[in-house]
């Protein structure tokens, strides 16, 4: 809704300026001398003023369009940060459950070793004359 809103305001311009001009055409048609500060021009002043008013709508809707995309893009670098941050998550809880997992799994084995060693029977059998 948001992005249609320039346009809304561009259309209903130049809906109201040929509206005005459909029916005042000698006013728009009049040809005045308008002085621009840097020399005169002959041409009717109607269309002086809608040129520039249909210059600085445009010019608006330029920094609306670039303003949208400027957040679209936020969006879309917070999205993706977000999803990395994730994913670290994850693998951060695989390391730490692989790690208690080979932790789990080396206890086992040592103790599987220290039960078929020569050196836990010689444990065991001077442990049983005391």
């Amino acid at each position: 809704m948001n992005q249609n809103i320039p346009a809304v305001i561009l259309l209903s311009f130049i809906a109201v300026n040929v509206y005005v001009a459909a029916f005042n055409w000698e006013v728009f048609s009049t040809v005045l001398n308008i002085e621009l500060g840097f020399g005169k021009v002959a041409m009717p002043p109607f269309f002086f003023l809608f040129f520039f008013g249909l210059l600085a709508i445009l010019i608006l809707w330029i920094f609306e369009y670039r303003r949208d995309l400027k957040n679209q893009i936020t969006q879309i670098e917070k999205e993706a940060k977000i999803t990395e941050l994730h994913k670290d998550v994850e693998i951060e809880k695989l390391k730490a459950g692989g790690a208690k997992h080979i932790r789990d799994s080396v206890f086992e084995n040592n103790k599987n070793k220290e039960s078929t060693s020569p050196i836990s029977d010689q444990k065991k059998s001077i442990e049983t004359e005391s």
